[in-house]
């Protein structure tokens, strides 16, 4: 029975971004490849003999390219709920054929169709920036203690100018506020030093 195993990297094309209602994908290189458009949690696969023009055709989707429209209004969704969609490409690949490493050339459509379906099979971390989950969890979490603070009667307007007097619960939350501000910095800190220069700004969600 023959074994064929599939070799490869992603590498970051960029942030799909959306400008006067327009959805604009990042700029590719103008070779043959496979790209995968993430929205939030949820990957898009697809292959081109020419990533630039695979990245053109995404931003300006033809009436029959039904693929293209679908990827571009998933973008577009998911930017107006405010997710995080970038754009990952394979340009090269080697396949394993029982142990012996093979450059995999990318231009016949067979190929392309066999590495784009490895990665769609590889794929086990669906977060497309995970180097950001620490930060993100910690601003989901600083944000509920702060919404929650927001809501008491303490924080709301006296119109004597008389502070109220904090309860228990006020006092609580106020502990919690400053437990998860605090982690909110520490993992700030921690992130965005490494990301500055990169693209991409992560989604709460």
């Amino acid at each position: 029975m023959t074994g064929v195993q599939a070799n490869f990297e992603w590498r970051r094309l960029g942030t799909v971004t959306v400008i006067a209602d327009k959805v604009s994908f990042p700029s590719g290189p103008a070779v043959p490849g496979v790209w995968r458009v993430s929205v939030g949690p949820h990957a898009h696969h697809g292959s081109a003999k020419d990533l630039r023009a695979a990245m053109y055709a995404l931003t300006t989707p033809g009436p029959t390219q039904s693929t293209n429209q679908r990827v571009h209004d998933a973008a577009r969704t998911g930017l107006v709920q405010g997710q995080l969609v970038v754009v990952d490409v394979i340009t090269s690949a080697r396949a394993n054929i029982h142990g012996k490493q093979v450059p995999l050339n990318l231009e016949p459509d067979d190929n392309r169709a066999f590495i784009k379906a490895a990665a769609i099979l590889a794929a086990d971390n669906p977060d497309p920036d995970p180097e950001s989950a620490n930060y993100r969890r910690a601003l989901v979490a600083a944000q509920r203690t702060v919404t929650a603070l927001a809501d008491t009667d303490m924080m709301g307007a006296d119109t004597n100018g008389k502070p109220t007097e904090p309860d228990k619960r006020d006092v609580k939350l106020m502990r919690e506020a400053v437990v998860t501000l605090t982690a909110l910095v520490t993992a700030h800190d921690q992130y965005w030093p490494n990301r500055w220069g990169h693209e991409g700004n992560p989604s709460s969600r």
